[in-house]
């Protein structure tokens, strides 16, 4: 019998081996559904995650190799990429982008804040040129701002679409965490079509609007913001039907 994180990446496949573009039908709806609950179901057992890494609280430093986040591949394929993040205590996935792609994270251990917003368009008051050629060329961005949420191992995950929630930030709550993340499709950084990107909230677009509409400003990787590795030792994963 499957393991169940076998079952969440085998689901996985079977959501995401489509044409994303449109995804309103009922099948896919129903499909990304059940994959977020079987995804709910992950704890830190199923995938024999190494608590060490969560309470081993090393300085974090540069000169060390100690980085505030490790990452834990899981799998990484053209469909979908799926892995765990180990963030330290008072670490942070600083604000960042998934353009046209769909986020599933679980928390496993601890619990995280997530902050997140939707790019909205046609609403900024900002009548002139240069603000507009920013915006064109995609350093500024009009957004709306979601109420944070505070997930944690007992909580459901959280899904993000290519639309609502897109642009988020996941900072740890009360101590050191980890979460599951499935991203769909996966990014493409050598390609440059589904690259990351960073960014800072600028505040409201103006005085007197909505103060959930605001301007966010495209920056360089935060300095505090690295990651080192760690190994899967978890159970098998093989997402693809059997005989493929």
């Amino acid at each position: 019998m499957a393991t169940l994180i076998q079952r969440v990446a085998q689901h996985a496949y079977r959501t995401f081996a489509r044409d994303l573009t449109d995804t309103s039908d009922s099948l896919f709806q129903e499909n990304i559904a059940f994959l977020g609950s079987l995804l709910s179901r992950v704890t830190a057992k199923d995938v024999n995650f190494d608590r060490n890494l969560v309470l081993n609280e090393q300085p974090v430093s540069v000169k060390t190799g100690v980085a505030p986040v490790t990452y834990i591949h899981l799998w990484d394929g053209d469909v979908f990429s799926m892995g765990i993040f180990v963030l330290k205590r008072g670490a942070r996935l600083p604000l960042h982008d998934h353009p046209g792609m769909f986020g599933l994270c679980r928390v496993i251990y601890g619990s995280v804040r997530v902050r997140s917003y939707s790019q909205v368009e046609g609403v900024s008051p900002h009548g002139n040129e240069a603000f507009r050629r920013l915006r064109e060329l995609g350093m500024l961005r009009e957004a709306k701002k979601h109420v944070d949420k505070v997930v944690s191992e007992d909580d459901s995950c959280v899904v993000l679409t290519p639309s609502e929630g897109n642009i988020h930030e996941i900072t740890t709550e009360s101590g050191p965490a980890a979460f599951i993340d499935i991203l769909a499709p996966p990014y493409d950084e050598r390609h440059g079509a589904r690259r990351c990107n960073y960014f800072r909230d600028r505040g409201p677009l103006a005085e007197g609007q909505d103060e959930r509409l605001v301007v966010l400003e495209q920056v360089s990787q935060p300095i505090d913001y690295w990651c080192d590795s760690a190994f899967y030792l978890g159970p098998t994963i093989n997402p693809y039907p059997s005989g493929t």
